[in-house]
């Protein structure tokens, strides 16, 4: 641990004990790549391997939006860097938060106890700072990272299709788990009057009607929707650049809060634009403001979970945020999944018939003007999330929320005993080892 001495405005080290903890230098910036950059950990990092060169850029816009921490301990008589961690410290709403990012210890000094060493100075470091909620993320199948945060820690959210993995020439795609910690008290003792914004899903209209006097225009990724030339919401889309570039981060401001249905239409058009643009295979957003959530359920979002006091009002105070998705995978990422989750051919082709004839009955609804494309792929989407949530290990890839038992009912009665059909299949499947 280190002793700051404030001598003349400088700060220096009477006294050393190792192992410590200080921010990271310029001249840190090797050992900081080289442990990034390591095997066990950029499998779970949000950025993919590079040269030392190329991530220096990255690494650049990391230092301007987060502080970094390196821990050191003495080997062989010399320094060395063992671990890395950054905090980023929110601001505005959000000041109240510190967020743990990119944990990594040297693949040489693991199960030495400094990952615990870690999270106790971290600790210390965003006390001091006057947080009041520590909040990180963590990826499906990083059970050694679970081992840690599980003690102390609360799982708050779970969003599907995450980072993407390859097996068996198919693809899946990891969990991601949202986690938070209370260090305050009082927030905490707030934090459980606080009213929930969690919903039950419904089925949307699946063919949007027409309504000319709603119009949309789109900005490069900001889309407004007006009613009768008002301004009905905004739509600020961030597509990602990092490895999960098959999501897209939305914000919506609703201005017209009396016009739930026009704006449902608005948004289903969003949707549909950014389906036919195909740039990304889901969108996800958190938001603390009811209106929203209302209209993220009449449009068929998913909830994912629930960010507890993570918002900040001047005027209202604390306030939960709500986690929903809305995603675009198809019959043919299903396949994929089944190809890369199923190890027995046999019965790989029971579920893919099973597949195929979904697919017929949708393209039926399109046909008989049913669905229009956003809606048939909404239906798809079903299709995929029952096959995911059927298959797999629970915190790898698949959810323990299935959220969509209820919907199975509520779906065009062509399409029902297809979907039905496929949860009893998927009863007796097998799973490919990870």
């Amino acid at each position: 641990m280190i002793i700051w001495v404030i001598d003349t405005g400088e700060k220096f080290l009477p006294y050393l004990a190792y192992p410590y903890i200080r921010k990271a230098q310029s001249d840190d910036y090797d050992a900081i790549w080289a442990i990034w950059m390591q095997d066990h950990i950029i499998q779970w990092m949000s950025f993919g391997k590079q040269s030392k060169e190329e991530f220096r850029t990255h690494y650049a816009r990391m230092t301007e939006a987060s502080d970094i921490y390196v821990l050191i301990d003495k080997v062989n008589d010399q320094e060395k860097i063992v671990g890395v961690r950054r905090i980023k410290f929110g601001k505005n709403q959000y000041q109240h938060i510190a967020e743990y990012c990119s944990m990594a210890i040297d693949k040489d000094y693991q199960s030495k106890g400094y990952a615990k060493l870690f999270y106790q100075e971290s600790e210390k470091i965003v006390r001091k700072a006057g947080i009041k909620r520590i909040q990180l993320t963590q990826s499906g199948g990083n059970l050694a990272a679970f081992h840690i945060i599980d003690k102390s820690f609360s799982e708050e959210a779970v969003f599907p299709d995450w980072l993407q993995r390859h097996n068996n020439n198919g693809d899946f795609y990891l969990i991601e788990r949202y986690i938070y910690r209370f260090l305050d008290d009082k927030l905490a003792a707030i934090a459980s009057k606080l009213p929930s914004l969690k919903y039950q899903e419904v089925i949307p209209p699946l063919r949007a009607v027409s309504n000319n006097a709603i119009t949309v225009q789109r900005v490069n990724n900001q889309f407004i929707a007006y009613f009768k030339e008002k301004p009905l919401l905004t739509l600020d889309f961030y597509p990602d650049n990092s490895v999960i570039r098959h999501i897209g981060f939305l914000s919506i401001q609703f201005h017209l809060l009396d016009h739930q249905p026009e704006a449902t239409l608005a948004l289903q058009k969003i949707l549909s634009d950014i389906l036919e643009e195909g740039c990304v295979k889901k969108v996800e957003l958190f938001t603390a403001e009811l209106a929203v959530a209302e209209l993220c359920r009449n449009t068929g979002f998913f909830v994912r979970g629930e960010k507890i006091a993570s918002y900040y009002d001047d005027k209202e105070g604390y306030k939960n945020e709500l986690g929903v998705e809305y995603s675009f995978f198809n019959i043919v990422d299903t396949q994929s999944l089944i190809t890369a989750k199923m190890a027995d051919p046999m019965k790989r082709e029971s579920i893919a018939s099973v597949l195929l004839s979904c697919s017929e009955r949708i393209d039926a609804l399109v046909k008989n003007k049913t669905c229009d494309s956003l809606g048939a792929r909404y239906l798809e989407n079903l299709v995929y999330q029952i096959v995911r949530d059927g298959l797999g290990l629970n915190k790898i890839f698949s959810l323990v929320d299935k959220r969509w038992i209820p919907l199975i009912n509520e779906v065009p009665s062509a399409l029902h005993n297809d979907l039905c059909c496929l949860q009893n299949r998927l009863q007796s499947t097998g799973i490919a080892p990870l």
